[in-house]
């Protein structure tokens, strides 16, 4: 039979679920906020545009364009083609890279289909190269969900 919990530990998990409802709440209202702002992007650009201001402050905060430059694949182009246009103009900007998000999925997916039980039994399974390149940690955190 399991212990019974003990009360600073309930009274810990209520505060850990009243600070997720608060947190879901916030995303809420900043998701809202957000779409305000995208929504007043253009109008505000052909303000500046149309009236020649660089800045104007409002309410003690400053406003103004900001722009910069923003590359993207052309649609048909190859990454693999653009990696050899970078390689002849910009050999800085290519490089062999992972992802380390990437990667802990996909550890998490061998787990997931493998029989280990622990994470030393699991790293006692993966290849030499992956365990000698990777240090592996087990990562717990409480969830909230509701219901």
């Amino acid at each position: 039979m399991a212990e019974e919990p003990q009360t600073d530990g309930l009274e810990q998990l209520r505060e850990f679920v009243a600070c997720t409802k608060e947190k879901e709440q916030l995303d809420a209202k900043l998701k809202e906020v957000n779409a305000k702002l995208a929504k007043l992007q253009d109008p505000l650009l052909a303000f500046f545009a149309g009236t020649g201001l660089q800045r104007v402050t409002v309410d003690g905060r400053t406003a103004y364009v900001w722009g910069t430059v923003r590359g993207k694949l052309r649609d048909g182009v190859a990454r693999s083609e653009a990696v050899e246009a970078l390689r002849v103009h910009a050999p800085e900007l290519v490089a062999e890279n992972f992802n380390l998000n990437a990667v802990s999925s996909w550890l998490n997916e061998l787990r997931t289909s493998s029989d280990a039980i622990t994470v030393d039994q699991f790293v006692a399974l993966l290849p030499e190269e992956i365990r000698a390149a990777f240090e592996l940690q087990q990562v717990n955190a409480i969830r909230v969900v509701a219901g």
